[in-house]
């Protein structure tokens, strides 16, 4: 399996409450020295700084991950 449907509800008590977020993400075989694709599905609407209505998701893994991609 290479390709996943992701949706994730908004929690309640924050701005994104009932809120549905649709991503698909795509592993690549050379996973996980190759970091999966996601694409968000954001039928129109751009709600957050790190997703756009284009589809694209910016996340700085480095920045969540730092201290694990030093030793990979």
């Amino acid at each position: 399996m290479d390709l996943l449907r992701a949706v994730i509800i908004g929690a309640k008590g924050n701005p994104y409450h009932d809120g549905l977020f649709v991503f698909d993400v795509y592993i690549p075989s050379m996973y996980p020295l190759v970091l999966p694709l996601v694409r968000y599905h954001s039928f129109g609407f751009a709600i957050n700084p790190h997703l756009f209505e284009c589809g694209e998701l910016r996340i700085d893994l480095s920045r969540l991950f730092g201290q694990f991609s030093k030793t990979l």
